[in-house]
């Protein structure tokens, strides 16, 4: 366990570290870039996220669930990844126009892709270093790499931003960026790659790697795909407002839990043999999330108006709503965000694919219909999908486990009647009084915010300190 808030402890402070820097230097780049402008490199991630997909394979994830990976493996792997990379780079720079009108009906998004396949064959030097240190549990090694290049990212994003060159000062950041991140990497991590292809040997950790792509490609139909809806029926300027107002809670919520997941990952990798330990801390997991993510949503639901008039100006008008509803959605979904870790670390990774790909069909049929409802009907529906998507999630890990984790649902139930009433509560006390003075409303929220926050623990202080204790063994 010492060894698990170690690398809990750096994992931490390494995803905060490069990802705070993250939308602080989206709040600079958006005084200057309207939605339309960052909707449009939004829909060339889009892409270059599926080809990751595909170039990844798992296997950064195989040869962390592999107790005995061979150093001939790890070099069979990295060239199986870099020449992914290399062709999915060439068929996206090739296509790129293709893909413009087909998909987006814009051509300002040609050349973006273009430069955007050089980023992904950056990123494909990276993948088996990362997974060697999360293996070993070297989560401090990551550090300097990733807050190194996050930072180079945002000063030449917003430097460029400043000069005038609109949505290409993004891309230009991503690119230098990923650079440093690459140089980095390979002069902390102490393996180097041989010009060696034994693919009978790694086969086992191909075929693990080749269901946890599946699973990954599910993992982008749920991350992307709605923004994918977004740009292709309301445009580029709805899937800024779209993908940049749930920005704001999912990196909230992602540098909340996001680091556990690595950390979390292997020790239950280590661990898969006991049975008890492995119940104990996916209950621990389940609980911590509501009783962390439900109160703090409340907040963040609650003064979502207050964010927007504060740090966006006119052209972002109908932010603080997206933000709203999204906060919500991803407080739910982080629910079962390491039930994926679980079935991988048991080594049944089909599950996660079977039961996300039972989903697809229900997500994406949801998607077209309420887009064309319009973007507040779908901002609703969005949050309506991921709530409903929680039952056979739940469903399939009780089976597995064959546990029954019912202090969970009673916190769950707790803490959600618990958010209930003070929403109710709120039309009055906020909404009932606002002041024509800025300072003095964001003074107001703050007190009421600070007020839930004290009741929430003193109702719950008990279920907060058993967290603590957790922690501490």
């Amino acid at each position: 366990m010492n060894v698990l808030l170690s690398s809990l402890k750096w994992s931490y402070i390494t995803e905060i570290g490069s990802k705070l820097i993250q939308p602080l230097s989206f709040l600079i780049l958006a005084y200057f870039l309207s939605p339309e402008s960052l909707g449009i490199v939004s829909g060339a991630m889009i892409v270059v996220a599926f080809s990751q997909v595909i170039w990844e394979a798992g296997f950064g994830k195989a040869i962390i669930q592999n107790d005995k990976t061979t150093i001939e493996q790890y070099s069979t792997l990295f060239w199986i990844n870099f020449l992914l990379g290399l062709i999915t780079s060439l068929l996206i720079f090739v296509f790129s126009e293709r893909i413009a009108y087909s998909i987006f009906s814009d051509s300002r998004i040609i050349l973006v892709l273009k430069y955007m396949s050089i980023f992904i064959v950056l990123s494909s030097l990276n993948t088996i270093q990362i997974g060697i240190f999360q293996k070993k549990f070297e989560f401090k090694k990551l550090l300097n790499a990733r807050l190194s290049g996050s930072i180079v990212q945002a000063i030449l994003s917003t430097s460029l931003a400043y000069l005038g060159y609109d949505y290409f000062s993004l891309v230009y950041g991503l690119i230098i960026g990923q650079i440093i991140q690459v140089v980095l990497i390979w002069k902390q991590s102490s393996w180097r790659p041989k010009l060696i292809f034994e693919l009978n040997h790694s086969r086992p950790l191909i075929v693990f790697g080749f269901w946890t792509a599946l699973s990954a490609m599910l993992s982008w139909f749920y991350m992307w795909m709605d923004n994918l809806v977004v740009a292709s029926y309301l445009g580029f300027k709805e899937l800024g407002l779209y993908r940049y107002g749930n920005m704001i809670p999912s990196l909230f919520f992602t540098m909340l839990f996001s680091p556990a997941i690595p950390v979390l990952y292997s020790f239950l990798s280590k661990s898969k043999r006991k049975i008890n330990l492995l119940k104990q801390t996916m209950s621990f997991a389940f609980s911590s999330v509501v009783i962390i993510s439900f109160p703090l949503a409340l907040i963040l639901f609650l003064n979502s108006n207050i964010i927007e008039l504060i740090l966006f100006n006119e052209e972002w008008e109908g932010i603080g709503f997206v933000i709203s509803i999204l906060t919500v959605m991803h407080a739910f979904s982080w629910i079962i965000g390491f039930n994926g870790e679980y079935y991988r670390a048991i080594n049944r990774p089909k599950l996660d694919t079977i039961v996300s790909s039972s989903l697809l069909i229900f997500y994406f049929l949801g998607y077209i219909y309420f887009v064309q409802k319009g973007f507040e009907t779908f901002i609703y529906g969005r949050l309506i999908l991921a709530i409903i998507a929680l039952i056979p999630h739940f469903i399939t890990y009780l089976i597995l486990s064959k546990s029954k984790i019912n202090s969970f649902y009673f916190t769950f139930i707790q803490v959600t009647a618990f958010c209930i009433c003070i929403y109710l509560l709120s039309f009055y006390f906020l909404f009932n009084f606002s002041f024509e003075n800025l300072f003095f409303q964001i003074l107001y929220n703050s007190v009421i915010s600070l007020l839930i926050l004290v009741l929430y623990y003193l109702i719950f202080k008990r279920k907060i300190l058993i967290i603590l204790r957790f922690l501490k063994k």
